[in-house]
């Protein structure tokens, strides 16, 4: 099957990439951490839709409005994906 033209952008398979690491770490988060669990889920998903979607829009202007779209949902992506780990580091140790 051939590719769809989204599909042979590198920022796209980089967000698919994204999308698996952000999806190792929620899975890891205790059950506890819904609310992060679910954002990180949410924002790291539309990246990479919002560029598929992007690649399909006519013109420049439509394509460039889901683009940055994408592009804005990469920062809470990329915060909430720091934040377990810097969580950890900070947590006292329980004796």
């Amino acid at each position: 099957m051939p590719l769809l033209d989204h599909e042979k952008l590198d920022v796209y398979q980089r967000s698919l990439d994204f999308l698996t690491q952000a999806l190792r770490i929620v899975e890891r988060l205790p059950r506890g951490e819904r609310e992060i669990r679910d954002q990180l889920k949410r924002a790291a998903m539309s990246i990479s839709l919002n560029i598929a979607e992007g690649a399909g829009k006519p013109t420049v202007g439509d394509r460039a409005r889901f683009h940055a779209i994408a592009r804005g949902s990469a920062m809470p992506s990329a915060s909430g994906s720091r934040c377990p780990a810097r969580a950890r580091r900070s947590a006292p140790a329980i004796s």
